[in-house]
């Protein structure tokens, strides 16, 4: 397993314990069947608000639901605390770059060694999102609104050092 399933992102903004399990899951998804690249990992608060924005009109109503991606504005969504990944796989692994296989079965993988790793898989979301996977929040009862307010103290430094105290 190479880096290169990670070359679309920038390391420095992610967090190093979660960038170590993320490298972990890449490595056992590949031994177990199962190829996945990180197509997207931190996002600023801007770029989250243009992806929420798919499928809503202004006020944020969906009018397209076919075209809805997220359902977390910018700064209630892991990725703006670099504690969330997306990944995808390739359809055709015959052809050269990466042909995105949207198909929800395709990240049953993924969603399961997640799981052993203690990270949350968004396959098993109410709202779906079978290539996103995060830090498990839930297991240490830390809602994103406690990121957001370090992160307004402090930024990204502020989010790492507050998570610091837990073992990841």
């Amino acid at each position: 397993m190479s880096m290169d399933h990670f070359s679309k992102i920038d390391f420095s903004k992610i967090y190093p314990p979660f960038l170590e399990k993320a490298e972990i899951l890449i490595d056992n998804c590949y031994k177990a069947g199962s190829e996945y690249w990180i197509i997207s990992g931190y996002r600023s608060v801007d770029e989250q608000n243009k992806l929420y924005a798919q499928g809503r009109n202004a006020i944020g109503k969906v009018i397209d639901p076919k075209l809805v991606v997220t359902n977390a504005r910018g700064g209630s969504s892991f990725h703006q605390y670099g504690v969330a990944l997306d990944a995808c796989s390739d359809k055709d692994m015959t052809r050269a770059g990466l042909q995105p296989d949207w198909n929800e079965a395709s990240y049953k993988v993924l969603a399961e060694e997640a799981k052993k790793l203690g990270l949350e898989p968004g396959f098993y979301w109410k709202f779906k999102d079978s290539p996103h996977f995060q830090l498990d929040f839930t297991l240490k009862g830390i809602p994103v609104s406690k990121l957001y307010e370090k992160y307004q103290k402090g930024g990204i430094p502020a989010v790492w050092a507050f998570l610091d105290q837990w073992a990841w």
